[in-house]
């Protein structure tokens, strides 16, 4: 799980850690990465974020397993009490959730 996503050079720098401490060994299956997007920036680069780390995520050995939209912190960090917007929120989620999973793989809780 990697909290708090805000851009592809975040999952970028990410990648680059693991394969460093990987140290060239070979993984038996990918590792599951599951970012969380938490932040007004991380929403509007939810799209980017998906793409970098189907792109990269391979490369290295991670495995887009899951996209988590933290809507409580989410809410909290543009000062919006009102819980109507996360209804509008979770659609534009659920649209990017569309694009990078087929329906079977579709969990939401």
């Amino acid at each position: 799980m990697l909290p708090k996503v805000e851009s592809p050079e975040e999952i970028q720098w990410f990648a680059d850690k693991f394969s460093f401490h990987l140290k060239g060994r070979k993984l038996e299956q990918p590792m599951n990465l599951i970012p969380f997007v938490e932040t007004a920036m991380g929403l509007l680069n939810f799209k980017a974020v998906c793409e970098e780390t189907l792109k990269i995520g391979p490369q290295v050995g991670l495995f887009l397993d899951a996209v988590v939209f933290g809507g409580e912190d989410f809410r909290a960090s543009i000062g919006v009490k009102d819980l109507s917007l996360s209804l509008f929120l979770c659609v534009r989620v659920y649209v990017c959730i569309y694009f990078f999973f087929t329906p079977q793989e579709w969990t939401f809780t």
